[in-house]
């Protein structure tokens, strides 16, 4: 959103109003003005709102984010300022602005391809949650053809997302914006040891279930790695996870980790972790579905692993073979070059002023 921002202020007057739903500590970037809105949700609400939203055509994800308090600060916020442009995020973000600002003037940003996430979590998430996700992949695809298409834009992060979501819905203008990432000047030295990074917001079904499959079936077979959680959300109890919780700051978590793990085994998009490693030099062991979208090479790029056997024994190799990570490494970080920010910003930015009325 920054960088968005600061490449308008280039060319443009404006005024940028974020409603924040979030405990971490908020600090909002030259500017943007940030509205916090207050956590609240009960289950009785949640419940009533799912039996409101399924008939009328919404999801059930979007009966848990369609919250009345960031509704209301929003349309206030819409009232106020009459943006030109409304950009939200996700399912959450088009359940939370749903009759509050003009479609036509609203830009989707869909960064995951929501029937395959769904679809993914589905089969990987024990217990009950599973069912949720399995009734959602059908109603999250009939709500992409009923409203895409209304969308001043729908931006995606990959070159296969586009396919995707141009199959759900033919209509819909969709505009292949990559996630980015600024490459340090400077390669980190290795840090040696065997400290493991995880980042991400546990809040998020995909990272906490892969967070906590690697932590029940990985972990305990490598007794000499610490693996510190990085991002607000779920705990783990185990006496070798390190909770950091929300950092604001991340230069101490690169310049310290052996290696970041991501055993992500659901989601769409592209994860900003991996090119974030990959521009700081913190070799990484993932699965696939961790590293798709951005063209990284297994063996060259990153380490893949999808099985507890697997991630054991290419962690274990890294470990042991310090030229071989700092190689990948070195592999990684050209990758995450060919994602700076400037060249990643440009198609939304041409977005923005192409919906702004004239």
């Amino acid at each position: 959103m920054s960088e968005l921002v600061a490449a308008l202020q280039a060319t443009t007057e404006l005024t940028v109003v974020i409603a924040a739903e979030s405990d971490a500590p908020l600090t909002a970037p030259p500017g943007i003005r940030v509205t916090r809105v207050t956590r609240s949700r009960s289950k009785s609400a949640t419940v009533l709102e799912l039996m409101r939203g399924v008939p009328a055509g919404r999801t059930i994800t979007a009966a848990f984010y369609r919250r009345r308090n960031a509704r209301r600060v929003i349309d206030e916020m819409v009232e106020l300022h009459a943006p030109d442009v409304v950009f939200t995020h996700g399912l959450g973000g088009a359940a939370l602005c749903a009759g509050l600002a003009p479609v036509s003037r609203t830009i989707l940003d869909a960064d995951t391809v929501d029937p395959d996430t769904y679809r993914r979590l589905a089969a990987d998430t024990p217990g009950w949650r599973s069912w949720q996700w399995a009734l959602d992949v059908r109603l999250v695809a009939r709500w992409h053809r009923r409203h895409l298409p209304g969308y001043g834009g729908v931006t995606v992060v990959s070159a296969n997302d586009v396919e995707l979501y141009a199959a759900l819905s033919p209509e819909a203008n969709v505009v292949l914006v990559p996630n980015g990432v600024r490459t340090p000047s400077k390669v980190r030295p290795d840090p040696g040891g065997s400290q493991l990074l995880f980042l991400g917001d546990l809040t998020y079904a995909p990272n906490n279930v892969g967070v906590g499959w690697f932590i029940d079936q990985v972990l305990p077979q490598l007794p000499g790695c610490v693996l510190r959680v990085v991002g607000e959300g779920a705990y783990f109890a185990h006496t070798r996870v390190q909770h950091a919780g929300f950092v604001a700051d991340l230069a101490d978590e690169w310049a310290t980790a052996t290696l970041m793990v991501v055993p992500i085994r659901a989601g769409g998009g592209t994860r900003l972790k991996v090119l974030e490693a990959f521009a700081h030099g913190v070799p990484v062991v993932s699965t696939a579905v961790g590293v798709e979208g951005i063209g990284a090479l297994p063996g060259v790029h990153y380490a893949c692993a999808e099985t507890p056997t697997e991630f054991i024994a290419e962690i274990d190799a890294l470990l042991t073979d310090v030229a071989g990570r700092q190689r990948m490494a070195m592999h990684a970080r050209q990758v995450a070059e060919a994602f700076e920010w400037a060249a990643c910003t440009a198609p939304l930015l041409e977005l923005v002023h192409r919906v702004a009325p004239r």
